[in-house]
């Protein structure tokens, strides 16, 4: 999501709590809506993505996502797969059955929906995000300790490091508006490719808060 667009407010939980109704109800069924789209649309710049295909490793997370937007709260089990070429989302309903998946290859995506509920914003920004927090910009060496700054497209990325692990990283648009994104790594830091049981990422402009809880990782 882009750190300067507003979201419509509880759209975000609305969505989260339709995903957990609908799979309680045993309402899952074939995939209804397709979506393909990239990252690049007519040149303009939507947000950060890494083809899986640079990623080191094949690898499986087990995740818990934890929305908070205003008193209100939302929550759904999640899978992070990469093998290969291939990144692979999974948002599960609560009989542990598929809502959606997001599927990357090289800078494309394709999206399907298994459950009846409609997400309040695009499909690439649950993946930008997952970018941004794991992937994007991460796949060079970590220095010891300090911050690290890098401008790209329409944002400035600024790293706070220490112990050779990343501690809180922050999207800010170039031109200094909008709101900046934040990004808050849980204890001991994200070691490259190994992520911290708790991050949480707040995006003020969106006016959300996001708690991803890793419960389990698995080499494939």
């Amino acid at each position: 999501m882009s750190p300067s667009s507003p979201l419509p407010r509880r759209t975000l939980l609305a969505a989260m709590t339709s995903l957990s109704a609908a799979g309680a109800l045993g309402c899952v069924r074939k995939p209804e809506g397709q979506e393909r789209e990239s990252s690049q649309r007519r040149g303009e710049y939507r947000g950060p993505l890494v083809d899986p295909a640079i990623i080191p490793g094949n690898f499986l997370w087990e995740q818990r996502v934890t929305a908070y937007h205003g008193e209100r709260k939302g929550a759904f089990d999640a899978v992070v797969q990469k093998r290969g070429p291939e990144l692979l989302i999974l948002g599960l309903t609560p009989m542990k059955t598929r809502g959606f998946s997001l599927t990357q290859r090289r800078f494309e995506f394709t999206y399907k929906q298994y459950v009846p509920f409609e997400l309040p914003f695009s499909p690439a920004s649950v993946l930008y995000d997952v970018h941004r927090c794991f992937f994007h910009e991460l796949l060079d060496s970590f220095p010891e300790s300090g911050s690290r700054k890098r401008a790209f497209a329409k944002e400035r990325l600024i790293d706070e490091f220490e112990g050779s692990r990343l501690k809180r990283r922050t999207y800010e648009n170039v031109s200094g508006s909008g709101m900046p994104l934040t990004i808050q790594y849980g204890p001991p830091g994200y070691g490259q490719g190994v992520p911290p049981r708790t991050v949480s990422l707040t995006n003020k402009a969106y006016e959300y808060r996001l708690t991803v809880t890793t419960s389990a990782t698995h080499t494939l």
